[in-house]
């Protein structure tokens, strides 16, 4: 029988771990999604909720506190995995109406900047 060379052997160790490395199981990078939230909308955002596109079921509140304008705060968005999500945008003041981002890929991005135009009430966003 032939004898093995350590190198021979060292590779064979290699590829095994590289093989393993792979096939192991990976936590989806949405998985407990913390995001940025920066309010330049120019009100109070009291409510932030997140589903999946189409469900009309909000999750709970993401926010503790009122997010004043000019500030920011950090909100855990995701839980389940999923990255792409709708998020509806209550305001503190009752008067106007909830808005709602569609479909935002929320492992995309660190920091969500809203911005609100009062006279098309169009709510947008920027990504960083």
């Amino acid at each position: 029988m032939a004898e093995q060379s350590p190198m021979r052997d060292m590779f064979l160790v290699a590829q095994t771990l590289i093989v393993l490395v792979m096939l192991s199981p990976v936590p989806s990078s949405a998985e407990g999604r913390e995001v940025r939230i920066v309010n330049e909308t120019g009100y109070g955002i009291a409510f932030i909720g997140v589903n999946a596109p189409g469900d009309k079921r909000w999750s709970k509140n993401r926010v503790t506190s009122v997010i004043r304008n000019g500030t920011s705060a950090q909100v855990s968005l995701v839980e389940d995995g999923h990255c792409r999500r709708d998020i509806r945008i209550a305001w503190d003041r009752k008067k106007f109406a909830p808005k709602v981002l569609k479909d935002v890929d929320l492992c995309s991005l660190r920091i969500l900047t809203l911005h609100y135009n009062q006279a098309t009430e169009a709510l947008s966003y920027e990504k960083r």
